[in-house]
C-alpha cells in the first residue's frame, strides 16, 4: 500500500486509499504523506459491527474465488 501511494505522490496524482487503518499503519503512512506534503481527508464509516464483518467476509470470499479463477498468485495472501 505504501509503495503505490508513494508512487502516486511522486507523480503528484490524486488517489484514494481504502483500508482498515490502525494505529500500527499510521506512522508509516504519515512519513510518506510528510515526504510529499500531501494533505489528507479522512472519512470514517461506522455502522453495525456484525453487518460490517459479514460484508467483509463476503467480499473476501468473492475476492479469493475471483483470483483463483483469474490465475492471480495465492502468494497475495498471508495464509497461503
Amino acid at each position: 500500500m505504501y509503495y503505490m501511494a508513494e508512487q502516486l505522490m511522486s507523480h503528484n496524482q490524486p488517489f484514494i486509499l481504502e483500508n482498515n487503518f490502525e494505529n500500527a499503519t499510521k506512522e508509516g503512512l504519515n512519513k510518506v504523506l510528510d515526504k510529499y506534503s500531501y494533505k489528507t481527508i479522512i472519512v470514517t464509516l461506522t455502522g453495525d459491527y456484525r453487518t460490517i464483518y459479514e460484508r467483509f467476509v463476503e467480499r473476501n470470499i468473492f475476492f479469493r474465488a475471483y483470483t483463483f479463477v483469474s490465475g492471480v498468485s495465492k502468494s497475495l495472501y498471508r495464509d497461503g
